[in-house]
């Protein structure tokens, strides 16, 4: 179910006298959820104002997030894998079968590293290809 379906405000813009979507192109639909949305969250949400201290905010609070993500799956991975190696030194060693969670997932936690410190696609970096696609890097 929409999100929209309760609270947007639907109006008749085909002439026929009726409303709701049925009654409208796609494209008015789109249009007028837009215009709704950009009053709900004051178009900060979907940065589409071309505001660059709202994409530069919207960029901020998305890496934020990500490092916060990946503290955390890191407190996990230790505590986890350190129960592991504690209940395989508790129950008389042997073959060290907490290798594999320890490695396997830390294969994921590594791709999760590289993913929030690892630069992304910047301008700069596109320019650099582009160049490179053209010649000009030669």
């Amino acid at each position: 179910m929409d999100r929209f379906d309760d609270s947007f405000p639907r109006s008749d813009s085909s002439g026929t006298g009726t409303t709701g979507p049925e009654s409208r192109s796609p494209e008015a639909e789109y249009e007028d959820r837009s215009r709704w949305e950009d009053r709900q969250w004051g178009g900060s949400r979907r940065g589409e104002r071309g505001d660059a201290e709202t994409d530069l905010r919207r960029r901020a609070v998305d890496r934020l997030h990500a490092r916060r993500n990946l503290v955390m799956s890191l407190a996990v991975y230790v505590v986890v894998n350190g129960m592991l190696v504690v209940f395989w030194a508790r129950n008389g060693g042997g073959f060290f079968w907490p290798f594999f969670p320890i490695a396997f997932w830390g294969i994921g936690l590594l791709w999760q590293v590289l993913g929030v410190f690892g630069g992304g696609v910047s301008e700069d970096r596109i320019q650099a290809e582009m160049r490179r696609l053209g010649g000009e890097g030669r």
